[in-house]
């Protein structure tokens, strides 16, 4: 049986995977939430597990979606999907290129 990941870790991991895919930075994430960009640095990084409260925060007001969307992108980070499918998930749009195509980029 695979070992338990924390929901730290997983959390983490999803952070990362949905700000990337919205082409925002950290420094933009933490405007947006009123933290440092070094504090949001180490969360995605998995040295910090902010609080519950933080971490909605983050979630909603810093990559702009609903705690139930988001933690269903969680799930599919914890099941081990390097690029998960994000069908049935509302994900805000990117605010990068126009014309980038709706798939998911792992970087």
């Amino acid at each position: 049986m695979p070992e338990e990941v924390p929901f730290g870790r997983v959390a983490a991991k999803a952070i990362r995977r949905v700000r990337r895919y919205l082409e925002i930075s950290q420094e933009e994430v933490a405007v947006r939430c009123n933290l440092s960009p070094k504090h949001i640095g180490e969360i995605e990084r998995g040295n910090k597990d902010p609080r519950l409260s933080t971490f909605a925060v983050i979630v909603e007001r810093g990559l702009g979606m609903e705690l139930d969307q988001f933690m269903l992108v969680c799930a599919r980070v914890r099941a081990g999907d390097r690029v998960p499918d994000l069908s049935g998930i509302k994900l805000p749009e990117p605010l990068g290129h126009i014309n980038r195509p709706r798939e998911w980029v792992a970087r």
